[in-house]
């Protein structure tokens, strides 16, 4: 075993391959000295055993870490449970039959991928032996040389940034709280980032996987019925809160923050030149952003990405692109 501390792990499903596939060559070029030991791929996709040789194609990119990449399901991660002695119970059982909640998505099983994906960055602690946790999702790109720092602060705490709640994030603290059966009121005023990169201790995420398969049973069929009224990072911030003395104790300032592309095209460009400006270590690609930029966004874009050495050239950016606009649109281009 290695005495590298961290682990990453990704969780993606076949639309976001094209994403990942960057993110691999990003960490080729810049996660070398981040004390990196393995690097997890999660496929949640209903169809996770056809990606396989799509990933055979891109383990190569990772360049000198691509010896550290190991490949598994979502259904991998939730069949776990067995061997931890859950019980499939009550109306969980119908995570088994998507057919019955109306509509088939992309996730394991038919369910939605959102929600499923919440439930494997909390599972997959169970895999990991490492004492960190590096949890991303396919959208991190990676710009700067990364350093086991960036991550993990000189007194033993994972990086993080924090902020005051939103209402969204206050609505998913209060249903995380209870599922928790935790008191709603009041609430911690200060939270975690709770976009990706998201660095913690594997230990406390098992505690959080512990706790809440003690109260609901499995975790991806806790996830795939609630309606999406909780989150992985809010059910981390509530545990903190609860049991750890808060996240202060569990969480040290300073995290890697991700400039993602999302929203309307002003806060877009805001982000992007904020990224730009202080030479920001990660960007965060989404992929249903990505086909809605518009000339200049797409040149800032491109610019961020070749000065990160991902890219040579602003035509490599219209290819992704291109990949990954739904297939209606990209037959009308």
């Amino acid at each position: 075993m290695t005495d590298a501390p961290l682990t990453l792990a990704t969780v993606v499903h076949g639309a976001e391959l094209p994403l990942l596939a960057w993110q691999a060559r990003s960490l080729a070029l810049h996660g070398r000295g981040a004390g990196i030991a393995r690097i997890l791929i999660i496929l949640n996709d209903v169809d996770a055993a056809q990606l396989r040789a799509r990933l055979d194609a891109i383990t190569p990119l990772y360049g000198p870490l691509a010896d550290r990449v190991e490949v598994l399901s979502s259904a991998a991660l939730f069949e776990d449970a067995r061997a931890r002695g859950l019980r499939q119970h009550g109306l969980r059982l119908l995570a088994r039959y998507p057919v019955l909640q109306g509509l088939r998505r992309s996730g394991w099983r038919g369910n939605d991928g959102w929600r499923l994906q919440q439930a494997c960055k909390l599972a997959i602690a169970a895999r990991i032996d490492t004492p960190y946790t590096l949890l991303l999702d396919a959208k991190n790109i990676f710009l700067r040389p990364l350093e086991a720092g960036d991550f993990i602060s000189p007194d033993g705490r994972a990086r993080t940034w924090f902020s005051r709640h939103d209402p969204q994030s206050e609505a998913w603290m209060k249903r995380s709280a209870a599922a928790l059966g935790q008191p709603r009121h009041p609430l911690a005023p200060e939270i975690t980032t709770y976009i990706t990169p998201f660095t913690a201790e594997t230990r406390m995420l098992r505690d959080v996987l512990a706790a809440i398969e003690a109260r609901h049973g499995p975790v991806g069929h806790f996830f795939a019925f609630r309606l999406n009224n909780v989150t992985e990072f809010m059910l981390i911030n509530a545990y903190c809160n609860a049991r750890l003395g808060g996240v202060r104790r569990v969480f040290a300032d300073g995290g890697l923050r991700s400039y993602t592309i999302w929203g309307d095209p002003d806060l877009m460009m805001r982000i992007l030149r904020e990224a730009q400006e202080v030479s920001a270590k990660c960007i965060g690609l989404h992929r249903r952003a990505l086909p809605q930029l518009d000339a200049p966004l797409r040149a800032l874009t491109a610019d961020l990405l070749i000065a990160g050495g991902v890219i040579a050239a602003p035509q490599e950016l219209d290819h992704l692109i291109a990949e990954l606009a739904p297939p209606a649109q990209a037959a009308a281009a």
